[in-house]
């Protein structure tokens, strides 16, 4: 769909403030039975604005794209808010709307930014994640441990207790929305690979953890593809647990086991 003689169109809407025709051109398509375009084109159309608009127009635009009906404007918009750093300090407030989006396409689109700003400057969002994983909605902390394992690949070992920080307090979360993203997937999926030696000791302390969905998040870490790399110190780790008093718990241990095995 995306043509070029499309991109001085699409310019022109954006400049123009003609937002209402950039909304409709960007639900067009059709994407599994629901109007939009695909990711692809949306990845197209985010370096076109990058490349004709200044970071401060990209900000102002980001926030007038968080306000649209369509989720695609949104999705856009999400990406556009890291334009907004360091100099527009709201793009915190902006940040929690979009983790908040009734759409769950547009949460994952959040969860990416989250990890680009912490990326971008690690000290003041590490800092304000720490505060957020607190006090902060299930969808917000849910982007947060998106946003560790994203963030987490360069594997800095400087890191490791930032993260650790970030993801402790989660473990104890029991909305399920946190819970799958965070045992299996943050941690299972990547922080295990990166920071092997760090994530099986902190499995160690898990494990005597009271709190029953601490225990099931250590127990998924091992129902991960990429846990079977560590097939001996996860048995090790869980064999002791299978007839946890927690059915919920035992029913994880056995699936992790199973991985492993």
């Amino acid at each position: 769909m995306f043509k070029k003689q499309n991109e001085e169109k699409i310019i022109s809407w954006i400049k123009a403030d003609q937002l209402n025709e950039f909304g409709h051109y960007l639900v067009s398509g059709t994407i599994h039975g629901t109007p939009g375009v695909p990711v692809a084109e949306l990845g197209r159309i985010e370096k076109l604005i990058s490349k004709n608009l200044s970071e401060q127009e990209q900000y102002s635009l980001a926030k007038k794209l968080l306000k649209r009906n369509e989720y695609t404007a949104r999705n856009i918009g999400t990406h556009l808010l890291v334009s907004g750093w360091p100099k527009n300090k709201d793009v915190e407030q902006y940040l929690k709307k979009s983790a908040n989006d009734e759409n769950w396409i547009v949460r994952e689109y959040s969860a990416g930014t989250f990890a680009t700003l912490l990326e971008k400057d690690f000290t003041h969002f590490s800092k304000l994640y720490l505060n957020w994983v607190k006090t902060e909605s299930t969808n917000v902390k849910r982007a947060i441990a998106l946003a560790v394992k994203y963030e987490s690949k360069s594997a800095d070992p400087k890191k490791w207790n930032t993260y650790f920080r970030l993801i402790d307090p989660l473990m104890s979360e029991e909305a399920e929305y946190i819970r799958k993203n965070l045992g299996p997937f943050a941690i299972g999926d990547g922080l295990l690979s990166r920071f092997p030696k760090e994530v099986l000791s902190a499995c160690k302390k898990w494990l005597k953890s009271e709190n029953e969905n601490v225990r099931w998040n250590t127990a998924m870490i091992f129902t991960a593809a990429s846990a079977r790399k560590f097939k001996n110190e996860g048995i090790s780790l869980l064999m002791n647990s299978e007839n946890d008093e927690s059915a919920f718990v035992s029913r994880a241990v056995k699936k992790a086991l199973k991985n492993l095995k």
